[in-house]
């Protein structure tokens, strides 16, 4: 694929930047180079969800450049409005945490994640167990055990051993009628 999409790049074919910023990122067919990943995505920022996501993920985990939450909060949220589900757990995760100038904001959090959840996406699993575990306290959000319960049971079915084995102590928890984690 790096191939195919270096080529298209240096013909001028925009939609192939953010593909190949996105081979640069993870080392797919070439070095992992976090500052050529940043200026190809810039080039069709604004233009392109996945340029979008991909500088978001650079800059809320520190890709090549300081981690900086609050300059990866714009691109996400244009990815995020455009469609792109990635930036959309990204931007739950941030408002959940915060950090660097960003205050946390379950609410936001809970907004973001709850879109998340309706993808059955192996990728997108974490941030399913972190909407169950706010679902389970009331974080952010109305307390609802019976929707936790439905999460946490499909999650400790999945092939992530971490989130499985996660989302089967935390149902323990549910069965045992606690609803502290």
């Amino acid at each position: 694929a790096y191939a195919m999409f270096r080529k298209a790049v240096d013909n001028g074919y925009r939609p192939a930047f953010a593909e190949l910023a996105y081979c640069y990122l993870n080392g797919y067919g070439v070095n992992k180079d976090y500052p050529e990943a940043r200026r190809l995505a810039e080039v069709t920022a604004v233009d392109d969800p996945l340029a979008d996501t991909l500088l978001g993920i650079i800059y809320g985990r520190g890709f090549g450049v300081g981690k900086d939450e609050q300059k990866a909060i714009p691109y996400l949220e244009r990815a995020a409005d455009a469609g792109n589900i990635i930036a959309t757990a990204l931007l739950g995760e941030i408002w959940y945490y915060g950090g660097n100038g960003v205050p946390i904001n379950k609410r936001k959090a809970f907004s973001c994640l709850s879109v998340v959840s309706e993808y059955d996406d192996p990728d997108l699993v974490a941030y399913h167990l972190l909407l169950a575990k706010m679902l389970m306290e009331g974080d952010g959000c109305e307390q609802d055990i019976p929707r936790a319960r439905r999460l946490l049971v499909k999650l400790s079915k999945c092939e992530d051993v971490n989130i499985s084995t996660q989302a089967k102590e935390m149902l323990g928890t549910v069965i045992q009628g606690k609803t502290e984690c």
